[in-house]
């Protein structure tokens, strides 16, 4: 009976012994448990946070792609816009060529006082060339360049006005003029980029105003591009890109652009014709004009700027939008700042219908 009893009380306390153990061990457990969940709450947390940081950044890339892909779109519709500008719209972009005489108030011209055996004016040693009402050689003469653009069937072409009347801003002519003479328009062509021979032109109307004026030609029998006009004002806006085409620096640029061998060619001679030069380069369809891209910086009632560049011969050229329309006429540049400036084609069409609160002086 002892040892019975003995082996069971052995036996309790064995059992109470792994009771207790496993008490431990399970309370270990529930804790490693609870850790566990504490642990993955905090995981959870964390992952949500990264899910939601994740689809703010989606949303930032898409936004972004959307943004890159307008910008695509638009460079792609620019890239578009201004070759079929250049293709559809450069044919009724001409370069003027003209010159000009000076009479005295009897209605004497200018001349040089003397010519030599191939007609060129004598000069004296120091390599001047006198001129005098009373000389017998050559009238003097001064040639100018600029650009116009036709704007209707009846040959009616929009330019600058200080191109066709030069001795307004001209200060080289500042000497000639002091002599008390006056000058006289003798020449004045249209050089268009696919016809051989220069097409005549008289001045129509020129703005008191403004710097614009119109010519006229005589183009029947032509099919030359017609440049439509932006009649709404809506299209001129800064910020918008816009085409200037024209001719800057003239027959210098024409020139610049051709292959070297046929440059020698047209210019070998000592003394170059300008004018002679300029008619062979129509002859062979090589008076094409230039084209520069920019943006309108400012809009002002009285006129417009961009970035476009241009020079001397550009004036008279047209500013056209993405739409193909003329939004200005080309008129100056700051070479310092790197703007260019044009008078709206607003002032342009005030001349085209003859509006009477604009000060005009009409040519017979």
């Amino acid at each position: 009976l002892y040892r019975t009893q003995r082996s069971t009380e052995l036996a309790l306390r064995g059992l109470a012994a792994g009771l207790q153990t496993e008490q431990v061990l399970r309370g270990e457990l529930e804790q490693r448990i609870l850790e566990s969940r504490r642990r993955f709450e905090g995981y959870r947390g964390e992952l949500g946070d990264l899910v939601a940081t994740l689809r703010v950044e989606r949303e930032r890339q898409a936004t972004q792609l959307r943004s890159t892909e307008r910008k695509l779109r638009s460079l792609e519709a620019e890239a578009g816009a201004g070759e079929r500008i250049i293709r559809t719209l450069g044919g009724g972009v001409a370069l003027l060529q003209g010159a000009l005489a000076f009479d005295d108030p009897a209605g004497r011209p200018l001349r040089y006082l003397g010519a030599d055996d191939k007609g060129r004016p004598l000069r004296d040693p120091l390599g001047g060339a006198p001129v005098s009402v009373e000389g017998n050689g050559p009238v003097v003469k001064t040639t100018f360049f600029g650009t116009a653009f036709l704007v209707s069937r009846a040959g009616t072409m929009l330019t600058s006005r200080h191109v066709v009347e030069s001795w307004r801003e001209d200060t080289a002519l500042a000497p000639i003029l002091t002599l008390g003479v006056k000058p006289r328009l003798v020449q004045l062509r249209a050089f268009f980029p696919d016809l051989r021979d220069p097409v005549p032109l008289s001045v129509h109307k020129v703005s008191e105003t403004a710097d614009v004026a119109l010519l006229k030609a005589d183009l029947s029998g032509r099919s030359i591009p017609i440049l439509p006009l932006d009649r709404t004002g809506k299209e001129a806006v800064p910020g918008r890109p816009v085409l200037l085409i024209g001719y800057p620096a003239g027959v210098d640029l024409l020139l610049a652009r051709m292959e070297p061998a046929l440059l020698r060619e047209l210019v070998k001679d000592e003394a170059v014709d300008v004018v002679a030069l300029l008619e062979t380069l129509g002859r062979q369809k090589l008076i094409r004009p230039y084209t520069t891209w920019g943006h309108l910086a400012d809009v002002r009632p009285h006129q417009i700027s961009y970035d476009a560049e241009t020079t001397l011969g550009g004036s008279g050229g047209p500013i056209l939008s993405l739409s193909g329309r003329v939004i200005g006429v080309n008129y100056g540049v700051l070479r310092e700042f790197g703007s260019s400036f044009g008078i709206p084609i607003r002032l342009g069409l005030a001349l085209l219908q003859g509006d009477p609160g604009q000060a005009l002086r009409e040519r017979p």
